[in-house]
């Protein structure tokens, strides 16, 4: 592909700008996703009325552990931050490399409390189980 004659940019920093805006929107899909599934899961805790005692509270302190993940939170961010990337063929300012950033980290952290909850899941999966219900699946 060539470049637009009128662009100044240098090739470097195009290239810079398309791996960076590329990575961000691969975190932003993944955080995404994540936050969907999350809601899946909170919607089937939300039917699982028959759920009492001690499984009723193992579900409500999941259901707030998921609700807490921040993935909704970091998707938006992190889409926001790549838009802000893509819309100009020039160098990033300092402010979008420190919000670029900023969003990166506070996705890889809900990421990595989304994995945690995975890990969870088979805690509440094996009460529910116990209890005769339903478990949940992402």
């Amino acid at each position: 592909m060539k470049q637009d004659p009128r662009l100044k940019t240098p090739a470097l920093v195009m290239q810079q700008v398309y791996t960076t805006s590329t990575a961000t929107y691969y975190d932003a899909v993944a955080a995404g996703e994540a936050a969907r599934a999350a809601q899946g899961l909170r919607d089937q805790i939300a039917k699982l009325t028959a759920a009492t005692g001690d499984t009723a509270k193992a579900l409500a302190a999941f259901d707030t552990e998921i609700s807490d993940a921040g993935l909704a939170a970091a998707a938006t961010s992190l889409g926001g931050a790549m838009n802000a990337l893509q819309s100009a063929d020039v160098t990033p300012t300092a402010v979008q490399l420190r919000t670029i950033t900023t969003a990166r980290t506070s996705g890889a952290a809900a990421m990595t409390k989304r994995a945690g909850v995975k890990a969870a899941l088979a805690g509440i999966n094996a009460r529910l189980k116990n209890a005769g219900l339903v478990p949940l699946t992402l």
